[in-house]
């Protein structure tokens, strides 16, 4: 299965290193995150799924939305072998297993919530990782795993900035306002 991810990219740094493209830096701030049992990669089934989580707190983008502390992100593709055992939460039988009354529960901005959820599909040792809806657009798919082992780059990462086409759907889809480096907008006015 091939999968995206936005992050700021270092170029020297090592695929497994702090900016490298398989980096997942242990964390407790994400929804899927329990960083005292394992470090999660958070990844999109869409490359404009990948920049809508990455960017979609933001009400406005523009060239400054694509740097994290100084460094520009970068859009890379992933292929996943599609045999691994990743825990469907869009799955009704999944999330009847697991003794999750709403399926709502599932994209939660309750981090308690979905962590410990996380936590005992994580436990249970048959799975690689999970898969749920976006909070975004129910047709794109976030893939949070914990073991990477059969994960691989396909390319070099892009580097993203405004005018990239994956920035572009992703802004019309939720809407976002979007500034282009010419000084037009896509949404809305330009002040």
């Amino acid at each position: 299965m091939k999968l995206y991810r936005v992050f700021p990219w270092d170029i020297d740094a090592a695929d497994d290193e702090f900016g490298g493209a398989l980096y997942a830096p242990p964390t407790n701030a994400g929804r899927i995150d329990n960083a005292d049992l394992y470090s999660t990669l958070y990844l999109a089934s869409h490359p404009e799924a990948a920049v809508a989580e990455s960017l979609g707190r933001l009400r406005v983008w523009r060239r400054a939305s694509f740097f994290r502390a100084g460094v520009q992100v970068a859009l890379a593709a992933y292929e996943l072998p599609d045999d691994t055992p990743i825990a469907d939460l869009t799955s009704v039988a999944v999330l009847t297993k697991l003794g999750v009354q709403r399926a709502p529960d599932v994209v939660s901005r309750d981090r308690e919530a979905t962590q410990s959820l996380a936590r005992t599909l994580y436990g249970s040792g048959r799975y690689a990782g999970i898969s749920w809806w976006s909070y975004y657009a129910p047709d794109w798919t976030c893939v949070a795993l914990w073991d990477r082992v059969g994960l691989r780059l396909r390319d070099t990462p892009i580097r993203l900035d405004e005018n990239d086409p994956a920035v572009a759907v992703a802004a019309d889809a939720l809407p976002r306002q979007l500034f282009r480096s010419a000084g037009k907008t896509r949404r809305g006015l330009r002040k």
